[in-house]
């Protein structure tokens, strides 16, 4: 017989992942309504919305954007994360705690305060190119994320390789290249691939940044909405969740999601 406890417990599970999966399931379907609004179930499935969607210059001009800027800023972030995952693991120097603070304090900030924040800074810098304003601005924001995946996979790996292979003749470099990197191949690509999302669905900061020339798609997504409210923005909710479900679905093939986070 089973307990009622267990019951309780199954039930508990279930209505969370109703709780979860519910909101999911409305947007796709809404996304596959064929009505020029949107109301309850719809009579049919129907891709007319996602024909809509390719075909509306706007959208398209804000996905290469963001494509453009989100590529960009997974490279500067992976590099910029390493070198500072290193820094912070394995050199002592005065000031290791407060700079490491510093780097992971926009996870703290409101993004629309450090939107307002880059904004301000970059005019006074009289920085104009909108394109590589944003990429800047994602890649403060994106950063702690690399730093935390690859300190933490960094802080695991065995130092006693390191100093075997500098034993053995390597250099610094060598050793770099060579063990350090490829044991630390984990966070790399968490690094890369919760950059690139980061920065792929950020909206607070890139509706700042953005001008006429260079909007992200999450910018012309906005725009839309508050002038329309149909079902393309389902379809763009719903290939945004489908990217990000792909991504983290290649990580957990390539190499865990556990393991890139250091949790084994």
């Amino acid at each position: 017989m089973v307990s009622p406890l267990k019951v309780s417990l199954r039930a508990f599970q279930a209505s969370i992942l109703i709780f979860l999966l519910a909101p999911i399931t409305t947007v796709v379907l809404i996304s596959l309504d064929p009505r020029d609004y949107i109301a309850g179930f719809p009579p049919y499935l129907s891709m007319r919305w996602f024909e809509f969607f390719i075909n509306y210059e706007t959208f398209m001009r804000g996905l290469g954007t963001s494509l453009r800027v989100s590529g960009l800023t997974m490279l500067l972030t992976l590099i910029v994360g390493v070198l500072s995952s290193i820094a912070l693991t394995r050199y002592r120097f005065k000031g290791r705690e407060a700079l490491n603070s510093f780097l992971l304090s926009p996870l703290i900030i409101p993004a629309v305060v450090s939107g307002v924040a880059l904004l301000t800074l970059f005019r006074r810098l009289g920085f104009t190119d909108s394109l590589f304003n944003l990429v800047l601005g994602h890649l403060i924001i994106t950063l702690p994320y690399s730093i935390r995946s690859i300190s933490t996979v960094l802080i695991g790996v065995d130092r006693n390789l390191e100093e075997a292979a500098k034993g053995l003749g390597a250099n610094e470099f060598k050793t770099f290249m060579h063990i350090t990197l490829p044991l630390a191949k984990p966070g790399l690509l968490a690094s890369l691939v919760f950059s690139f999302a980061v920065s792929m669905n950020d909206y607070a900061v890139s509706v700042f940044l953005s001008d006429v020339r260079n909007y992200t798609f999450s910018a012309a997504l906005f725009a839309y909405l508050k002038a329309v409210f149909d079902p393309a923005v389902a379809v763009a909710s719903t290939l945004l969740m489908a990217f990000t479900l792909i991504l983290v679905f290649v990580l957990d093939k390539v190499v865990g999601i556990e393991r890139s986070v250091g949790l084994r």
